[in-house]
């Protein structure tokens, strides 16, 4: 209790009258001020995650905060973000952020295929939305070479990858084993080129993404090289060749024309050795210049002509000889091309009419293709 003094003037009296007057503290004030350093108060903390490099966000990221022996665990959105409200008191608040103890919080943040990321942060520093960047998770890539058509394995191929981190590059590369393999140690990169090259094949390459390559399961990776084939045509052995022509295999006989005789080359013929040949223009180039309407297949030799050229497209032959295939279009107009007689012995007991036959589609529209030439 507290009194107060207050001097009162009477005129009548003509006087000064000194009156005391008692005043009751409010103690509730002080009780309600000290209560109010005490009541718990949420705090709120943002946190975004995102890849370290790349800058993208990371949805589905588990973090865990450890406050005063307290943890609690968020999943951050699809945008890669996760809020946290933590309580303390008024009066914890109040100390630690105006003096110089340090009062920390514990983060720990999860992904798959990302490094384990930890930090502390002061209480005093922490920032409305703090920034967690991850890691992902070096690990060795094995890059297998191989031959395009035949699926096996390239020696020596030369394979150089070359890794984009922030606008700046590093390159490495190694030569793959007998078993056309190669392995490189992968990092957390924006992207990834991959080139894989040899002599006499045309070369295959790839462009990853870092993230979504290191975060599969699979470990390796596949190049595939195209071989460049000689196109200066192989001659011929015995029993192993193809004549090519742009007239109609057969004998000439009286008032023929537009006929090609078996192993005659002429100004409309080639014979052809084995190989593999990714243009039929340099393989027989004299035949498609005018216009490829017969073939005299030897014996044991399989010929497979394809649509495309680098054997690609339909198989449009696949035959093994001995064998003469005649263009169908003229099917009508040559009616005894199949029957004649050769005057030589060899050729005639090698192709007797039944080991003749018509083409099924047109050749002149096999040109633009390539060959397989193969011998036993």
């Amino acid at each position: 209790m507290k009194s107060e003094k207050t001097v009162l003037y009477d005129p009548n009296q003509d006087l000064y009258i000194l009156q005391l007057t008692a005043k009751k503290y409010k103690w509730w004030w002080l009780l309600l001020f000290l209560l109010l350093f005490f009541i718990p108060i949420p705090y709120s903390l943002k946190f975004n995650t995102l890849d370290s490099i790349k800058k993208d966000i990371l949805p589905d990221t588990k973090i865990i905060l450890d406050c005063n022996n307290k943890q609690q665990e968020k999943i951050t959105n699809s945008e890669g973000i996760a809020k946290f409200y933590v309580k303390w008191d008024i009066l914890i608040v109040y100390l630690f952020r105006s003096s110089n103890i340090n009062f920390e919080i514990n983060i720990t943040a999860d992904k798959e295929c990302h490094q384990q990321y930890t930090d502390t942060l002061d209480f005093k520093n922490i920032k409305s939305a703090d920034l967690i960047r991850l890691e992902l998770v070096p690990k060795n890539i094995n890059i297998l070479v191989v031959n395009k058509i035949s699926n096996s394995p390239i020696d020596g191929a030369n394979v150089e990858i070359t890794k984009y981190i922030n606008s700046k590059t590093s390159t490495d590369s190694k030569k793959t084993n007998p078993f056309g393999l190669v392995s490189f140690y992968f990092e957390n990169s924006d992207k990834i080129f991959i080139k894989a090259t040899k002599k006499d094949y045309l070369s295959d390459s790839i462009e990853i993404n870092s993230m979504d390559y290191l975060c599969k399961n699979d470990d390796s990776l596949i190049l595939r090289l195209e071989k460049i084939y000689d196109p200066v045509p192989r001659p011929p052995c015995e029993g192993c060749g193809v004549f090519f022509t742009g007239r109609l295999v057969g004998e000439k006989v009286k008032n023929s024309r537009g006929l090609s005789i078996p192993y005659f080359v002429d100004e409309w013929s080639e014979y052809v050795g084995s190989g593999e040949y990714t243009n039929n223009t340099t393989a027989f180039p004299k035949a498609v210049a005018s216009s490829f309407d017969g073939i005299a297949i030897d014996s044991g030799t399989r010929l497979i002509i394809f649509a495309e050229p680098n054997f690609k497209g339909d198989t449009l032959l696949d035959a093994t000889g001995p064998l003469i295939i005649n263009n169908v279009i003229f099917k009508s107009s040559y009616t005894y091309v199949n029957t004649i007689t050769f005057p030589d012995a060899k050729v005639q007991a090698t192709f007797p009419p039944e080991l003749r036959t018509w083409s099924e589609t047109d050749m002149q529209n096999w040109s633009s293709g390539s060959v397989k030439i193969i011998c036993e």
